[in-house]
């Protein structure tokens, strides 16, 4: 990858960072704090009244709900950003030490920080919405988990698959300039034996 190259990733980055992290902060505290008012102040409330023979704890449950997904979607669009932005530098990293670093590399670096990230980021959401999926109906928390867990395991499988070619590669490249320099280290030896400095009288 040559310089142009990577100072154009770095802009990249950069950008994408400054429009991520600020979005991601503000989406997060306004989930926060949804999630707290509607456990601590609106689902009390609630509790006891009915709407039309509607249970009014499981309306607000639902609302709720509707709520944290819009802000979740946006978060996981600022997320995107960050984790490409952090891909973005470590993949200028590993062009000092990895020949032949290309724009396919750097994909496979975005996949499986993408992978590892969003995996540890879903979790999250389903502690933070799991007492509302119980509240409208039970089964949606188990259905909802099971498919978290089937969707990390794909995501880490994947990109752990696309990173380990990466690493090995890194690892041969590291290995050949290792056997390089003892070549010629070698080489010098032979040189200093057969032909020893001359010694000034």
């Amino acid at each position: 990858m040559n310089e142009d190259a990577i100072q154009r990733i770095k802009k990249e980055a950069l950008t994408d960072m400054k429009q991520g992290v600020p979005t991601l902060v503000f989406t997060m505290i306004a989930a926060v704090l949804i999630w707290v008012f509607g456990n601590l102040a609106f689902m009390p409330l609630a509790e006891g009244i009915s709407l039309y023979e509607w249970p009014l704890d499981k309306v607000i449950s639902l609302i709720i709900l509707v709520a944290l997904m819009a802000i979740i979607v946006k978060s996981m669009m600022s997320l995107t950003k960050i984790v490409d932005g952090l891909s973005s530098f470590l993949a200028i990293e590993m062009n000092k030490l990895q020949k032949n670093f290309d724009e396919k590399s750097l994909r496979r670096y975005r996949s499986f920080l993408r992978g590892v990230v969003f995996s540890v980021m879903i979790i999250l959401i389903f502690i933070l919405i799991q007492d509302y999926l119980t509240q409208i109906h039970p089964a949606l928390s188990g259905v909802l988990l099971i498919a978290i867990v089937v969707w990390s395991i794909y995501l880490l499988y994947q990109g752990g698959t696309k990173i380990s070619g990466e690493i090995t590669r890194a690892i041969t490249d590291l290995g050949k300039d290792a056997v390089k320099v003892a070549k010629a280290e070698e080489k010098e030896e032979e040189k200093t034996t057969k032909f020893p400095p001359s010694k000034n009288k």
